[in-house]
């Protein structure tokens, strides 16, 4: 049998250039998406890798606007438990989700987890689940960039997520992975830049030299946020006092100078 050779007509600086400018979105232009495009996301999340082939997910497209507004209604609700654990000027930065009320589409990822008994015993099989739905949700990210569309996707907690399987008549044995929030964007800055190779790429073995000690570790956390909930300000995500109380930036130690460089640490 002779060498397959992959054949398409798509360049690298095709695939690099979507990924490069694709961003999670969180505000959303009220205008519906065609059919074909959110075909074309699906068919991306059908083609990803997954361990032995297993191909756990299943997709559930809602448009339905009764069904889109419960779904709403119910995280944006349980989120607030959230909110009160982990809140402050040095907690996490919380998008204002109303947007979610705007939003034309959402593709609900499940996952069936007992295809965990595919992958062989001694590996980390609930780790090679997750890579697959991972793969699987990058692909579809990527297919809404390429398109021009915008989408985020929504964590699950455990606390909601029992309404949420009712609410999509999901079956027993199947998990919601992530919710993908899509639709046209209203954007309103660029992607940030993404550490440089130089700093992430080691050869033949972990430089040493440039592993973060737990100090460093919790500083990274802590200027990440600071980035995050300043990217989220500017982008109209967060109302510009959120997590701040009556606190302006420059108070709590942050310039938007001091804030970048720290999160390139």
């Amino acid at each position: 049998m002779g060498r397959i050779v992959l054949d398409t007509s798509a360049t690298i600086d095709d695939l690099l250039e979507i990924m490069r400018k694709r961003r999670s979105c969180r505000l959303f232009e009220p205008d519906p998406v065609p059919e074909e495009m959110i075909t074309n996301i699906l068919e991306a999340g059908r083609w990803a890798p997954s361990g032995c082939s297993s191909e756990p997910w299943e997709f559930i497209v809602v448009r339905d606007a009764e069904r889109r507004r419960r779904f709403s209604e119910i995280y944006s609700q349980q989120r607030k438990f959230s909110e009160e654990r982990d809140a402050g000027p040095e907690g996490f930065p919380w998008p204002d989700l109303s947007y979610l009320f705007n939003v034309p589409v959402f593709i609900v990822v499940a996952g069936d987890r007992r295809l965990n008994r595919t992958y062989p015993m001694l590996y980390y099989r609930y780790d090679i689940y997750q890579q697959s739905m991972a793969a699987c949700i990058q692909n579809m990210f990527l297919a809404a960039a390429a398109q021009g569309l915008g989408a985020t996707w929504l964590s699950m907690g455990r606390h909601f997520e029992q309404e949420l399987l009712a609410l999509f008549e999901i079956p027993p044995g199947y998990r919601i992975e992530t919710i993908l929030a899509i639709g046209w964007p209203d954007l309103r800055r660029e992607v940030r830049e993404r550490r440089p190779l130089a700093e992430i790429v080691h050869y033949e073995s972990f430089d040493p030299s440039r592993a973060r000690s737990e100090a460093a570790a919790s500083a990274r956390v802590t200027a990440t946020r600071g980035v995050r909930r300043l990217d989220r300000e500017i982008s109209g995500e967060t109302p510009s006092t959120l997590g701040f109380g009556d606190k302006p930036l420059e108070k709590l130690g942050y310039t938007v100078e001091s804030i970048e460089d720290r999160g390139k640490r």
